[in-house]
């Protein structure tokens, strides 16, 4: 779909969620902010967090979800690396930029009415140095999304709204063994009772419940119950990070390594209690302890599969660092859509080794199917580079992938020379990359030789 007919979806989600909220919004106003809210989702680096993305919110039965959904990715400063321009308008009063990040104004040319409200709800102060709050996208979104829904839909359902957003801030963890969404139950009350809000204890914990149901539909993909559904999500989070991947034919061996590594380090470092929330007897107990063991086990195969993906480009780096910086990837791997016969890719040069023998359904078995599938992002020659990683993962074990990734990241760091670096391998598996890069590499020679 283009933008054209995200607007449209856009204003129609709007019109029903609003009608069913009760507070049903003109024609105008359904345009004026579809209109923002696409624009903002339509980022030229933002490959997950579009507007594809907030479709999963569109068929809520609770319509405040759907609302806040629609808004809670509005900012997202680390992969757009600007706030859209169509929002500065609501920002720029609030919000400065300081050589050391952004702040909020301790002076304000006129006062805000939902900026004492929003800041106690997200527990911040006048003058926070936002760049160092986790949740700084999802503040600057619900200062957004208040002032756009001004005169529009009621104080309290706008702060309802708000505290949800709030509860999207992802992978926090626990404060003195009080649950995220216990602490900002005690906001939303201490902020009800200062502003004189007038909601009611059940409104309270009804709001809370929304916000981890809207919080934990979010980050669904990290409990998939197909892994490689989570694998291809994390493959379109990279270059939202990583804006050199989006250059499919010019970016470099080692700009992808450094991005592999610093995604699986972080994979490793997850913990699926502090991915998902639950409050209140929701979701189940039953329901939430799936969604733990499924991330859990999604996370542990997702390691191993990148890690095989980090050991053979790095490899490569080491090779090419005898005699260069680096090479594009696209250099041993031509694109999918490049069809040239004159395209040779360095998978051809490689001998066939025996596969080895895996117990089906086992955890090798899965990894090994993950990294002979392709997948939906566009930036990454799949089918000829998943062949290249079957020969890492034929000569290593799950155990010796995760212990190499260390060594991968001391390399970089050039802690480890090439030599030593390509030393730590079985000499076969360097002797069959060694090979096939030499004859790649005299066959690209032969094109250029008159």
């Amino acid at each position: 779909m283009n933008n054209a007919d995200y607007y449209d979806q856009c204003q129609e989600i709007l019109t029903d969620a609003t009608s069913r909220l009760g507070f049903p919004l003109g024609d105008d106003k359904i345009c004026e902010i579809s209109s923002l809210i696409t624009e903002a989702m339509g980022g030229n680096y933002r490959c997950f967090h579009n507007f594809e993305h907030l479709l999963m919110f569109k068929d809520q039965e609770d319509p405040i979800i759907t609302i806040a959904g629609l808004f809670h990715d509005l900012v997202y400063i680390q992969v757009d690396r600007k706030i859209p321009f169509n929002l500065t308008v609501y920002l720029a009063p609030l919000i400065q930029e300081r050589i050391d990040g952004l702040y909020i104004k301790s002076r304000q040319n006129k006062k805000d009415k939902y900026l004492e409200i929003i800041l106690k709800i997200f527990g911040l102060n006048i003058d926070d140095n936002l760049s160092n709050f986790r949740g700084h996208n999802e503040f600057l979104s619900a200062l957004c999304t208040a002032q756009i829904l001004d005169n529009s839909l009621p104080l309290t359902v706008i702060v309802r709204i708000v505290t949800i957003i709030e509860l999207t801030i992802p992978f926090r963890q626990l404060e003195n063994n009080i649950s995220i969404s216990q602490q900002l139950e005690k906001r939303l009350s201490k902020v009800n009772q200062q502003f004189q809000l007038g909601l009611k204890n059940d409104e309270i914990i009804l709001t809370i419940i929304q916000g981890v149901k809207l919080a934990n539909l979010d980050v669904s993909g990290f409990a998939s119950t197909n892994v490689k559904d989570f694998i291809n999500n994390t493959w379109l989070l990279l270059p939202e990070t990583n804006h050199i991947l989006n250059d499919q034919y010019h970016y470099l061996i080692k700009d992808c390594c450094i991005a592999l590594i610093k995604t699986t380090k972080f994979i490793q470092c997850l913990f699926p209690e502090n991915i998902f929330h639950c409050y209140h007897d929701y979701p189940s107990s039953d329901a939430y302890e799936s969604l733990i063991n499924r991330s859990k086990y999604n996370l542990n195969i997702a390691q191993y599969y990148f890690a095989y993906h980090i050991i053979g480009l790095s490899i490569l780096q080491a090779f090419i660092s005898r005699f260069t910086f680096s090479l594009p990837l696209s250099f041993f791997f031509p694109h999918k859509s490049n069809s040239s016969k004159n395209n040779s890719s360095f998978i051809d040069y490689i001998i066939p080794v025996n596969k080895k023998n895996l117990i089906p359904n086992s955890v090798e078995d899965i990894v090994s199917n993950l990294i002979s599938a392709e997948f939906q992002p566009s930036f990454f020659p799949y089918s000829d580079l998943g062949n290249f990683v079957i020969l890492i993962f034929n000569y290593l074990t799950l155990k010796d992938s995760l212990i190499f990734i260390d060594k991968c990241l001391l390399f970089f760091e050039e802690e480890i020379c090439q030599d030593d670096f390509l030393n730590l391998f079985p000499s076969p598996l360097i002797k069959i990359i060694e090979d096939a890069i030499a004859q790649h590499l005299a066959e690209v020679r032969s094109h250029f030789v008159l």
